[in-house]
């Protein structure tokens, strides 16, 4: 997941895990902690969340020319990413270890889990990726357990300073999941900016509440 990267420089880079397993190992923590096996996200198992043309999108990145790169850097820029040939590959392990980390805790094989994977998620919302994010891996980890194992009902907790609009999106009117984001929000002018992030954003249908 490291191979994703801005040669450039970007704040979304390698050192955002590599710092964290390293502090991990230096600590000796790792002796203590049962290491679970990471795998790139499936395809069914992503379009439980996200639609076809959106996996279509995220697969099409490793195949793109340096060219092709260049010329479509604004586009990725106004959506708040970048893109590169590790771009894919990347994405795809960092979904399918959130996946294997929540299964693991599902299945009562481990009381709790640690995944350190990027690129991060809960921007990429079921048709576009953005912030940093392609697939919404808590979203499809959620999906999946619901899936796999006896777990129906799921409380996601969100903590981080921007709303995570991608994975409320995804849940917005399922009453099986409830979505808790804390974060900044500056009446709607912090992105990703708008209303959906706000105290009267609450779910819709049989999600309200």
């Amino acid at each position: 997941m490291t191979s994703h990267f801005s040669p450039t420089g970007h704040p979304e880079k390698p050192e955002r895990i590599s710092y964290i397993y390293h502090a991990l190992t230096v600590g000796r923590h790792t002796k203590k902690m049962k290491w679970l096996p990471i795998r790139p996200v499936r395809r069914e198992e992503a379009m439980l969340v996200h639609s076809e043309d959106h996996w279509d999108k995220v697969q099409a990145i490793q195949e793109m020319t340096e060219q092709d790169r260049i010329d479509s850097e604004d586009y990725y820029e106004q959506l708040s990413l970048y893109v590169m040939h590790g771009t894919t590959r990347a994405a795809l392990l960092s979904c399918g270890g959130v996946i294997e980390a929540c299964l693991a805790v599902a299945r009562n094989e481990l009381k709790k889990s640690f995944a350190i994977v990027r690129p991060p998620g809960h921007h990429a919302e079921p048709d576009e990726h953005m912030g940093f994010c392609f697939f919404n891996n808590v979203a499809v980890a959620a999906r999946v357990v619901q899936q796999l194992t006896p777990i129906r009902r799921i409380m996601i907790l969100d903590w981080d300073v921007h709303h995570g609009n991608g994975t409320q999106r995804a849940f917005n009117d399922d009453p099986s999941v409830l979505y808790v984001s804390l974060h900044r929000y500056e009446q709607g002018t912090f992105y990703p900016c708008g209303p959906f992030g706000g105290l009267q954003s609450c779910g819709e249908g049989p999600g309200l509440g």
